[in-house]
């Protein structure tokens, strides 16, 4: 049963959230993706919950066609700014992040890479969002993954256990080869270091 707030309560949230500093997140790209995408050729990408567009404005820096979807408007704002500011392109797109991915599911549209970046699902949730996230891939495309770790209780990521990751989380990938599935320890989406986990998955 899922134990989703309506997306309206989350929009609400994090439009708040977003609206009272001028960054909540550190502007810097995730180390992890970076590397990964080493001399892979860019082609399409969707940022799912991609809060003030980090990871998107690096991806469209080095000529990926980027869609950030995120449900805070304020958020998404502040990509359109970011990207205007560096002369980037980013399409951006305020809809609730489960609708997006069942409307993309229903008009079979896939992205070359499809990036999920430190969202706090609920446990309950956790399968059915990766086999959604899944779905999202094109033939010869990626998934990645990254979230707060159960090791990151108290040092850094939100302050709830229910919020928090372990690998198990993330292992069954449906339709994809699972590359990778690691922890990481570094500064993730602020500046405080602690413990990640992510996933790299690929459609064959």
């Amino acid at each position: 049963m899922s134990s989703r707030p309506p997306s309206e309560a989350v929009a609400a949230q994090w439009d708040e959230r977003y609206g009272d500093q001028d960054r909540v997140w550190r502007a810097e790209p995730n180390e992890i993706l970076v590397d990964l995408l080493r001399g892979t050729e860019a082609g399409t990408a969707v940022d799912l919950g991609a809060g003030e567009g980090r990871n998107s404005i690096w991806l469209a820096e080095h000529h990926w066609q980027v869609t950030a979807v995120d449900a805070s408007k304020v958020g998404l704002a502040k990509v359109s700014r970011y990207a205007d500011e560096a002369g980037l392109s980013v399409t951006t797109l305020v809809q609730d992040l489960w609708e997006f991915m069942e409307v993309s599911k229903i008009n079979d549209r896939r992205f070359d890479l499809v990036v999920l970046a430190y969202l706090q699902v609920p446990e309950a949730d956790r399968a059915e969002l990766l086999a959604q996230a899944a779905g999202l891939v094109a033939p010869g495309g990626h998934l990645f993954v990254i979230a707060h770790h159960m090791d990151s209780l108290g040092i850094s990521g939100p302050p709830e256990a229910a919020r928090l990751f372990v690998e198990s989380d993330l292992a069954a990938v449906p339709g994809l080869t699972r590359e990778r599935l690691e922890l990481w320890r570094g500064p993730s989406d602020q500046a405080v270091s602690g413990t990640d986990v992510f996933l790299w998955a690929t459609r064959v």
